[in-house]
């Protein structure tokens, strides 16, 4: 799927890996750690551009780069410091779903 879609629509995806992060206000100068914000990498089953895509490393590392940036420069527009720690592969993504899935609300 390579076209925008409305808001709520669910589309099926594929889960390529996570951006392993943290975050911090940036003005806090006490908390050297910050709080774990890691973010999912996933294609679209169905998009002309990355059907192809079963890793990070066939999105390319112009990519991944690209997409740190914009989550360093979108969080530093909110006061929030947003720093990269590694990227880990679609193994490492499925337990970060599976954490999240465990501390969810039932």
């Amino acid at each position: 799927m390579d076209e925008p879609t409305v808001p709520g629509v669910v589309v099926p995806c594929r889960l390529l890996g996570v951006i392993e992060a943290t975050q911090r206000p940036i003005r806090d100068t006490r908390s050297l750690r910050g709080t774990r914000n890691d973010r999912l990498i996933a294609v679209a089953h169905q998009s002309h551009r990355h059907g192809h895509c079963r890793s990070l490393r066939d999105l390319g590392d112009g990519v991944l780069v690209e997409m740190e940036r914009f989550f360093v420069f979108y969080n530093q527009q909110k006061g929030v410091r947003f720093t990269p720690l590694r990227r880990a592969g679609a193994a490492a993504a499925r337990r970060v779903v599976a954490v999240g899935r465990h501390a969810a609300p039932a």
